[in-house]
């Protein structure tokens, strides 16, 4: 039996993320599920998780939430699949251990920044698609080839085939 994966692209993000990065997460949705790759995310009900799930569900795509809780608390109405680890910031480890490529759609709070640190330890590759040009600095230079900039949802996506052609 032939083993079989779909490229799953992390799309990591702050709860508090503003409108237009929120916009921005819900465009990228669409995009992932357009090329028929799972969105993953963080899976709760609020900011970049949020949008990027409704994206994705909005365009037939498959969504995967990995959350932080048990299944009591809230979460994304969007998720086909909600992985409930119980595990708070724990469960971050496991978002990037999924992914493929890793989105970092929004400032770098402190879940964001954990995230793309993990990210950088397991050597996966990370597009990053936010204004703060010292959230870039920093990971771009503690990344180098691993990061790469995006200007728009679009760049994204073509920066992704980049780096799954590798």
């Amino acid at each position: 039996m032939e083993n079989y994966r779909k490229i799953t692209i992390g799309v990591m993000g702050s709860w508090s993320a503003t409108d237009k990065e929120n916009k921005n997460a819900e465009t990228l949705g669409k995009l992932i599920a357009n090329k028929g790759w799972v969105t993953l995310s963080g899976g709760e009900p609020g900011g970049v998780m949020q949008a990027v799930s409704k994206g994705a569900k909005e365009a037939d795509g498959w969504v995967v939430g990995i959350l932080p809780q048990t299944s009591d608390k809230p979460y994304s109405e969007y998720l086909d699949v909600a992985i409930f680890t119980n595990a708070s910031a724990g469960r971050n480890y496991f978002n990037i251990l999924s992914s493929d490529v890793v989105i970092i759609a929004s400032k770098l709070s402190a879940g964001t920044l954990m995230e793309a640190t993990t990210a950088l330890r397991l050597k996966k590759p990370i597009v990053v698609l936010n204004n703060n040009k010292k959230d870039q600095e920093l990971l771009k230079d503690r990344g180098k080839k691993l990061v790469s900039i995006a200007k728009s949802p679009e760049d994204v996506i073509r920066l992704c085939e980049k780096f799954l052609e590798k």
